[in-house]
């Protein structure tokens, strides 16, 4: 119990001496609102640019029958070639790993 108390006391110290530093600057205070602020407007970007990826696709109408009559463009799919699978594929690797390095860089900015 003593060696607990002991990593207690050293935790609030070290706690106690992070919340002196953030206070001192007050710039820190404001670097998460700037992160997340950044954050969602890079993934907005990265979406709109993931969207107009898919718009390649090919629209593929299904089929179904009913009473004896084949009804078509009641739902649709998307039809990838291998080439735009392949495509999305590195999109959304290449979208995880900016918004990665985003953060990266923010946590090295402090």
């Amino acid at each position: 119990a003593c060696a607990a108390q002991e990593q207690i006391v050293t935790a609030l110290d070290c706690i106690e001496a992070a919340c002196d530093c953030i206070f001192s600057m007050p710039s820190l205070l404001v670097q998460p609102l700037l992160e997340a602020v950044w954050r969602i407007c890079m993934a907005g970007v990265l979406m709109s640019g993931f969207t107009l990826l898919l718009s390649t696709a090919t629209m593929k109408a299904n089929y179904v029958d009913i009473k004896g009559e084949r009804v078509g463009g009641l739902t649709w799919s998307l039809d990838f070639s291998n080439e735009q699978r392949a495509m999305v594929a590195y999109y959304v690797l290449g979208s995880t790993w900016l918004l990665e390095l985003l953060g990266a860089l923010s946590q090295f900015v402090l």
